[in-house]
């Protein structure tokens, strides 16, 4: 095959690299190397090497996945032994006779709440007409991951106690992440029933859906706030102590768990908790 020059037309030898009428350059016309097809030993090596690769990966992402499981429940089963002596002590006082409760009781008047908790601010919980935060290095007694307690208040009297739970211990000195969160609150949640089982009894209401589902899925779905069909993933479960009613809460708001334990005075919430 000659070489065309492209400004006179002139065919050329091929391997000529100036036209030999005009002088002008030719292209260099260059060969494709020819590939030659992998052999079957070597197709057979590419296989085994692609999928021992692939079995390797799985293999890793199962061992990490049940070790993080593993993680989860240790987590959850320690938080929920570790605090028992303490919320004993702290909610041994509320019966169904009587509730004494950071030495407080129903009807106390706003004037005394302030004398016992000179620091006590005036706050908007949602769930009050009208409330007082205190916050937790004020607490009489210690309520581990306890972050602060909302006094719900009417006609200048308490008639509600609420306490919000986050995933540290010392909240207000250590504001930090701490892995699987929701299990350590989980863990608090579980605890919190065995204490107030042991001192109010078999609980009146029990909403616990969630419970049928793996811990690793109950938790993602508590998170959530639903299940995968769909369904709200909250845990409510209440006593009916005389004139108090005790409530254990645990749900779920913006990819963020939460707990909540309340305390409440039935003849005044009866009338104002609905308004």
């Amino acid at each position: 095959m000659s070489k065309k020059c492209k400004s006179c037309g002139m065919d050329n030898r091929d391997e000529a690299k100036f036209c030999a009428s005009c002088g002008a350059p030719l292209s260099v016309i260059k060969n494709k190397p020819v590939k030659k097809p992998a052999s079957p030993a070597a197709v057979k090596f590419r296989i085994i090497l692609g999928v021992s690769l692939f079995l390797a990966a799985a293999a890793i992402f199962i061992i990490m996945s049940k070790v993080k499981d593993a993680a989860q429940l240790k987590t959850v089963e320690t938080t929920k032994e570790q605090f028992e002596a303490q919320d004993i002590s702290v909610f041994s006082g509320i019966t169904r006779k009587d509730f004494t409760h950071q030495v407080l009781k129903w009807q106390a008047m706003t004037n005394v709440i302030k004398q016992i908790y000179p620091y006590a601010k005036d706050s908007d919980d949602p769930d009050f007409m009208f409330s007082m935060m205190v916050s937790q290095p004020d607490f009489k007694e210690k309520l581990p991951h306890a972050n602060f307690l909302s006094l719900g208040i009417y006609d200048n009297k308490l008639y509600a106690v609420k306490y919000e739970f986050g995933e540290t211990e010392e909240y207000l000195r250590q504001v930090v992440k701490v892995p699987d969160g929701e299990a350590v609150l989980y863990g608090r949640y579980l605890g919190l029933r065995k204490v107030f089982e042991k001192l109010f009894g078999r609980p009146s209401f029990v909403k616990e859906d969630i419970k049928k589902y793996p811990l690793k899925e109950r938790l993602k779905y508590i998170k959530n706030g639903k299940d995968s069909q769909g369904n709200p993933s909250n845990i409510y479960i209440t006593w009916d102590l005389g004139n108090t009613k005790a409530e254990l809460v645990m749900f779920g708001t913006g990819e963020k768990a939460h707990l909540t334990v309340r305390f409440l005075y039935m003849p005044v919430w009866d009338i104002v908790g609905k308004h």
